[in-house]
This record gives C-alpha cells, sequence and structure tokens, in this order.
C-alpha cells in the first residue's frame, strides 16, 4: 500500500474506533445512544483536516523554510498552526477554491420552517384521528421523488396533514437526552487517550497533530453540544409521535443521521439507507452497534445491481442490501431530447478530504488541465457545470487565467444531461446519471484528488484502466469516445 493508504485507513480507523476499548466495546454508550459513534465522522474528517495541515507545516519545518498561511485560509488551519508557532499570514489568497475540511452539526439544520408550525400544531391536536403510515423518510435531493411515490410514506416536511412529518419537541424529551451528553468530552477524548489509542494500533502521528486535534474535539464538542441535544430530542419525539416501522434515511455521515440511526435502533425500528448519490466507492455505512459485530442500519439500497455487488464484494451480507431502482432515474423522465448544445461539459471536483493526502486546492488546477487537454482534443464550444454556488469565483478565475470562453452552469445535473454526449468530471454520481442515459463520462482523478489505486479497486462500475490519472491519459480516454463505466449501463445499473 502507498503512504496514502495506509493514512487514509489509520484515520478512519481512528474515527470510528478511539471510543472503543482493546475488545471493541464502546466506551461512551448511555442508554443505547453513543457520543462516539455521534461525532465518528465530524472526527474522521477533522482527522484527515488536521494530519493534512501537519504534514505541510512539517515538511517546512524539516526543509528549513518557516511555515505559511494564506489570507484565506481556514479557522481550522490556523488553528494547527498556532500548535507550530504560525501566527501571520500572507496577504494573498491560494486559491478561491472552498475548503471544506470540516463537517459539524448547525442550527441551519434543526430549524422548523414556519409554514411547518402550523402543521405541526394541528396534527398535535388531531393526533388521535391522524392515521399516518408505516414509513418515514428522512429525504435528500436524491430521495425527494422516491418519497413521494411511497403510497406508506410520511415524509419530513412534506406538504400534506396526514403525510408529513415534523419534529414535536417536548420538554420531557428534551430532558430525557440531556444524559446522553456529558457537559465536555474532556475526560473521554484527550491526549492521553489518544496516544494510548494510537500506540495500541501502532499508528505515528505528529505530536502537534494530536496536540491540535485533542483541543479542536473538545472545543467542538462544547460549542455543539446543546444542538445535539436539540436534535435528540426532535428524534425521540418523531418517532413516539409518529411511532413508523421503518425509516429511511441518508448515510451515516453527520451527527444527525447518525442519531436517527441510534434512536431507531434502540426502538428496534428498521432503518434503510439511502446514500447521498450513487456510491461509486463503498465509504459508508460505518456505524456498528456497542460491540462492534453488526451494522446500526438494517438495510442498505443499493442502485442496481452492479452497486449491490460492491457492497457484497466489501463484507456486507446480502441480507442486508435492497436493490432499488436508482432515485436520479426518476429526474430523468422529465427531460426531452434536444439537440447538442455543447461538444463537452465538464464538472467540478471536490477533492476526498477524508485522505491527508490529498490537496484541497486541486480542483482548480484539475478544471484548467482538463480544459487545455480538451481544447487540444478539438473540442470548441465547452461548459463548466458547477456543483454549488461557492464555486463561482475560483470556476470564473480560472476561465480567466486560461483564457477560456466557456459557459459555466448551474443547477442540478439532470436539468443538463441533453446538453452534450460528452461529460468530464471526477468520482461522483455524475457517473451513474450520465451512463443511465448512455452518454460518454469520462473519470478524470489527479491523484492529488485524494483517491487512491486501492480505493477504486473497490468500486465494481470503474476501474484503474477506465479512468484517467493525468492528461495523457485523459486525451487517449476522450478520443477513444469510450465511458468509464464498465459494462452495460441497462442491465448493472437499471435493474
Amino acid at each position: 500500500m502507498t503512504e496514502a493508504d495506509v493514512l487514509s485507513h489509520q484515520v478512519r480507523e481512528f474515527a470510528i474506533g478511539w471510543y472503543r476499548d482493546s475488545q471493541g466495546i464502546d466506551q461512551t454508550e448511555i442508554g443505547g445512544i453513543s457520543v462516539g459513534s455521534t461525532l465518528s465522522y465530524l472526527i474522521w474528517q477533522a482527522t484527515a483536516s488536521i494530519l493534512r495541515y501537519s504534514m505541510r507545516f512539517e515538511e517546512s519545518l524539516r526543509l528549513g523554510a518557516a511555515p505559511t498561511l494564506w489570507r484565506d485560509s481556514t479557522p481550522l488551519e490556523r488553528r494547527v498552526a498556532r500548535n507550530y508557532g504560525v501566527t501571520s499570514s500572507l496577504q494573498v489568497n491560494r486559491s478561491l477554491v472552498p475548503q471544506l475540511d470540516e463537517q459539524v452539526i448547525s442550527q441551519r439544520m434543526l430549524n422548523v420552517p414556519l409554514s411547518a408550525k402550523i402543521v405541526q400544531k394541528v396534527q398535535a391536536a388531531f393526533h388521535s384521528h391522524l392515521n399516518f403510515p408505516g414509513n418515514l423518510w428522512i429525504t435528500d435531493w436524491l430521495t425527494h421523488q422516491v418519497s413521494r411515490s411511497d403510497p406508506l410514506g410520511t415524509v419530513l416536511y412534506r406538504k400534506s396533514l396526514n403525510r408529513s412529518a415534523i419534529p414535536h419537541i417536548n420538554r420531557t424529551a428534551r430532558l430525557r437526552v440531556q444524559s446522553y451528553f456529558p457537559r465536555d468530552i474532556d475526560l473521554l477524548f484527550n491526549r492521553q487517550h489518544i496516544l494510548e489509542f494510537l500506540a495500541r494500533e501502532e499508528f505515528e502521528w505528529p505530536n502537534f497533530a494530536v496536540d491540535a486535534l485533542c483541543q479542536y474535539v473538545q472545543d467542538t464538542y462544547r460549542t455543539i453540544r446543546e444542538l445535539l441535544v436539540e436534535a435528540a430530542a426532535q428524534i425521540l419525539s418523531m418517532l413516539e409521535f409518529y411511532s413508523p416501522s421503518t425509516v429511511s434515511l441518508p448515510g451515516d455521515s453527520i451527527e444527525t443521521w447518525n442519531l436517527w440511526y441510534q434512536f431507531c435502533r434502540v426502538q428496534n425500528i428498521k432503518t434503510v439507507m439511502y446514500m447521498d448519490g450513487y456510491a461509486i466507492i463503498p465509504f459508508f455505512p460505518i456505524l456498528k452497534d456497542s460491540r462492534n459485530t453488526s451494522w446500526l442500519v438494517n438495510a442498505i439500497a443499493a442502485y442496481g445491481s452492479a452497486q449491490a455487488e460492491m457492497y457484497r464484494k466489501n463484507n456486507y451480507s446480502s441480507s442486508e442490501i435492497e436493490v432499488v431502482k436508482p432515485p436520479f432515474i426518476m429526474h430523468q423522465q422529465k427531460l426531452r431530447h434536444r439537440p447538442d448544445e455543447f461538444d463537452a461539459i465538464v464538472l467540478t471536483w471536490t477533492p476526498l478530504n477524508l485522505n491527508p493526502y490529498s490537496d484541497s486546492h486541486s480542483p482548480a488546477t484539475t478544471l484548467a488541465s482538463v480544459l487545455n487537454t480538451l481544447r487540444k482534443c478539438g473540442k470548441k464550444t465547452i461548459a463548466v457545470k458547477v456543483r454549488w454556488p461557492g464555486e463561482l469565483p475560483y470556476v470564473k478565475e480560472v476561465l480567466k487565467n486560461v483564457g477560456d470562453d466557456a459557459v459555466v452552469l448551474e443547477g442540478y445535473l439532470w436539468q443538463h444531461l441533453e446538453r452534450s454526449d460528452l461529460f468530464i468530471g471526477g468520482i461522483s454520481t455524475a457517473l451513474a446519471e450520465v451512463s443511465a442515459k448512455k452518454k460518454q463520462y469520462v473519470v478524470f482523478e489527479p491523484r492529488e484528488n485524494g483517491y487512491t489505486d486501492l480505493q477504486i479497486r473497490r468500486a465494481t462500475v470503474i476501474s484503474r484502466k477506465t479512468i484517467a490519472r493525468d492528461t495523457c491519459e485523459l486525451e487517449v480516454l476522450i478520443r477513444s469516445r469510450e465511458s468509464s463505466w464498465i459494462g452495460d449501463s441497462e442491465s448493472n445499473l437499471l435493474r
């Protein structure tokens, strides 16, 4: 394995194992609710980011140079820098690429819309007369349409009196969940505890990185503790009010969803995981029970036979996999064929921030490389599709720097699928969306974006031979008119 493979593996094992003893038993669980599980993804991403910054500072010191900060350095990067004695920064930006180096619950995730509060009051008043369906859906952009086609579904914030689920907070629930979350976790997550775990696993991490990680997690927990209490109270109240038999929700990658899986487990309610997009590589689920013997989620929704095979190859039991029609296909049914407008549509990249060796600024250089390669291949009309508005500044800066007049597109990808026959992007749901339309999608993933060859080997719909790692390989794949998707998308994606 490469150094990137080794360290990425260590970071994951730390995030899902720091709260377990040498026998794998959860030491933070109270009444079936685990602080360790709840914070696992937060710590996964934070650890990767802190190690990434630490390695850069350590390298500067090794070379006898002063570690540097830029004007656009993130709060987390500055926190790590202080451990190395760096307090000042350059008066220039390194790049305009948004830095997604933290994953933390926010008040925005818990706010109940004013319009929903009206439905909430009516439901409470007529609760005994309303017959709520047994399936509760906590949706995202992907499962929005699927949930509404479920005749037995109650959906979070659906505009329907007896099909809408609204957080019904009550004082009793809030008091009940307080005990699950200690006032601080300094006794659970501290420098000595971290060092003992690292020694047990034979991981060697920089001392400054350990210090920064310890301080960050302790401070962050104190900041979000009341939000975790609020989230837990909302979940407990909803489960008791709507009494679902099944809850379908996204992957266990943020604190609120992690809590959903735990509370459902405590109350013996079946959970089904609908990943936020088509999982090319199986990073989730990550949560297991208190004894580390079984997954918290009861079933994973696999979008077609190829994805089901990927989960089976990566140690998920067939009994835990439910093959379903990919939810994004429903969006494509709205499309009408029209002539191509662009020779190619380029999709922006999000680095794998869970890998400490990834370069979080790489989307800018990656985009520039692709634009230059497309021009070399004779492509004249090009569009760049951004994932979200926060990417617009760096995309426009790249276009300006390379002198390219590509059109910038926003919105959902499915809205643009009929505008070209060639799409170029990274390892993302877009590969499946484009392949479902039987169009060419070329995966371009330079190593600085964070995906390792070992991780790519865990996939079933791509291989190292079908994707590009540099511009020479990219040019070959563009000219070949072959997609990176392996096999027939109709048989392994739609069936």
